[in-house]
């Protein structure tokens, strides 16, 4: 009777896993389908061919990076829009932070606000093809990500050359960096010229990509990519990405933040997530993994299997902090000060105890399942 019944809560988890994986895909499917009847017919052939993936367009032409007041020139001409938040006296450190899949830099507004209260200065600019930067709506590469975040990266440490300097990278930002440090890996002569972070803090990651997702996800945005590139999806009902209602109401009236998001888009998050998957073992601490258990955009597994994958380190190298009530906009949760305080805690010294106590210990260690376990992160 016993295992006869763990044999039916198994079979009942993995159909609610399979009924969630459907509701994720139905947008996409949808969209697919649609895709295929409308090509169906005369000159098919000739639409296809004329259905590519379209990115933003580069700036105007190569020129020297800086940092102005609003905005954030690019190596190749483009003003991104950029917001400073300063302390009112002297500051201890600096942050780059980049925002999410359609987020601006305001997502940072009141974790930004708080850090530059307790002295920390913080920058956030508009990546290209989001908020108010060039290219609204359409997907830019992750190679021109990358670039920007290198150049953004070392003008804020020529700005400020005696403070700590820590990269946080959101949900899809958290991709962006990873993806930059496996790229660093196989290029060590230009990795050398790169310049590093002191620490490295990856909030919510979207590391959903590669084995994690599927060959069939995989392959039916590859398809809406490359024959209705411009179809617009919807963000799916049902989802709720932060428990701060207030704010969320603010969030859906904002103009600047995208709420349907190009096909070819959707594919170039895709193979960003899988590029972060892979890149994964090139993570050099010290660096901050944050999680939290309610987080419906980035599902478990695809985090735990990173952290499975991640390079064996010396305690505290790089750490996990998994908040079982948190949402993927963890820090603008309704407790999403304590998140702030952990950050700031973790920055000041990467080696302290984070002051909520929701460190998973041991997660860095080889053979971390149990720890990862126990803590309710992982199920497998």
């Amino acid at each position: 009777m016993h295992h006869g019944g763990t044999e039916n809560t198994e079979k009942s988890k993995k159909g609610r896993e399979t009924c969630a994986l459907r509701a994720r895909y139905l947008p996409l499917l949808r969209a697919l389908r649609a895709s295929v009847v409308n090509l169906l017919g005369a000159g098919a052939l000739v639409a296809l061919a004329a259905c590519a993936p379209q990115r933003t367009e580069p700036g105007p032409g190569a020129a020297a990076a800086a940092l102005a007041s609003d905005h954030f020139l690019t190596e190749d001409g483009l003003a991104l829009p950029m917001d400073v938040w300063r302390p009112a006296g002297k500051s201890w450190a600096v942050a780059l932070a980049l925002h999410g899949m359609n987020d601006y830099r305001r997502a940072f507004a009141e974790l930004a606000g708080e850090m530059s209260e307790r002295g920390v200065t913080v920058y956030a600019y508009d990546q290209r093809g989001f908020g108010a930067a060039p290219g609204h709506g359409l997907w830019p590469g992750s190679e021109a990500l990358i670039a920007d975040l290198n150049a953004a990266l070392r003008l804020v440490r020529q700005r400020h050359p005696e403070l700590p300097l820590t990269l946080i990278g959101e949900s899809m930002s958290g991709a962006v960096v990873l993806a930059d440090l496996a790229q660093a890996s196989i290029d060590p002569p230009n990795a050398a010229a790169m310049t590093k972070p002191d620490g490295i803090v990856l909030i919510a990651p979207a590391v959903w990509g590669g084995p994690a997702l599927g060959a069939v996800p995989i392959g039916a945005a590859w398809l809406m990519a490359n024959t209705l590139p411009w179809f617009l999806l919807y963000a799916e009902l049902g989802i709720q990405p932060s428990d701060n209602i207030t704010m969320l109401r603010r969030y859906s009236g904002d103009s600047l933040v995208i709420r349907r998001t190009r096909a070819d888009a959707v594919y170039g998050l895709v193979e960003l997530m899988g590029q972060a998957q892979a890149a994964a073992p090139h993570l050099q601490g010290p660096a901050l993994i944050i999680y939290g258990g309610r987080d419906q955009i980035i599902p478990r597994r695809a985090v735990c299997s990173v952290i499975r994958t991640l390079p064996d380190a010396p305690a505290g190298d790089w750490r996990v902090a998994f908040y079982p009530e948190g949402h993927h906009m963890i820090t603008r949760d309704l407790a999403g000060r304590g998140v702030a305080e952990d950050l700031l805690a973790w920055m000041a010294d990467h080696a302290t105890p984070l002051p909520s106590a929701t460190e998973i210990a041991n997660a860095h260690a080889a053979g971390a399942g149990p720890a990862l376990r126990a803590a309710g992160l992982c199920r497998g």
